[in-house]
């Protein structure tokens, strides 16, 4: 089957959407190098878009099918240390590049995960819930605002969701920034 990343780019915001789930390895294999959330191919074509948005001075947005903190690329440590030091040797941490994660019914904010050697690689993830779910599944840590479950609460009911985010990105030409 082919593999289901890709990218767009609008503006000056190059998105990176990635497949977590055709090439994964196994949750409960051994977390070392040959482990992967994406698989070879796919890591090789993420590297290169983190290269392209930085070479054209685009901010990067990776869309995740599973969450970044915790649970989901939690299990692929090893992975999710050599991403962020690619992403800072690359010039484009500290706040170059965000994260939007799902599947966990549940929206939280980390402001500024960093998961590179020595840190330099901060990145905004913002875990979305989905916009209709019987059910709210709170899951690990390592947010700094939630996770909060259906109607903003932290316990799950059987209600319609009603949570969802807006992020604007402001960008004058010269600098790109982000505003609530």
């Amino acid at each position: 089957s082919p593999p289901f990343d890709h990218c767009s780019v609008i503006g000056r915001v190059r998105f990176v959407v990635m497949d977590c789930r055709l090439d994964r390895s196994g949750q409960y294999a051994v977390d070392d190098a040959t482990k992967s959330m994406l698989g070879a191919p796919q890591k090789a074509r993420w590297k290169a878009q983190i290269d392209a948005a930085a070479a054209a001075g685009q901010a990067g947005w990776l869309i995740s099918t599973g969450p970044w903190t915790g649970n989901g690329w939690g299990a692929y440590a090893t992975e999710v240390y050599e991403l962020s030091n690619y992403i800072k040797s690359k010039g484009m941490g500290n706040k170059r590049v965000f994260v939007i994660a799902g599947d966990m019914h549940a929206m939280a904010l980390a402001e500024s995960a960093d998961y590179a050697d020595g840190g330099g690689a901060q990145m905004p993830v913002f875990q979305v819930g989905a916009m209709h779910s019987r059910f709210t599944s709170i899951k690990r840590n390592g947010y700094s605002l939630g996770p909060f479950g259906k109607n903003g609460v932290q316990t799950a009911d059987s209600n319609t969701s009603t949570n969802y985010g807006l992020m604007h990105v402001l960008d004058d030409g010269t600098n790109l920034q982000t505003a609530d």
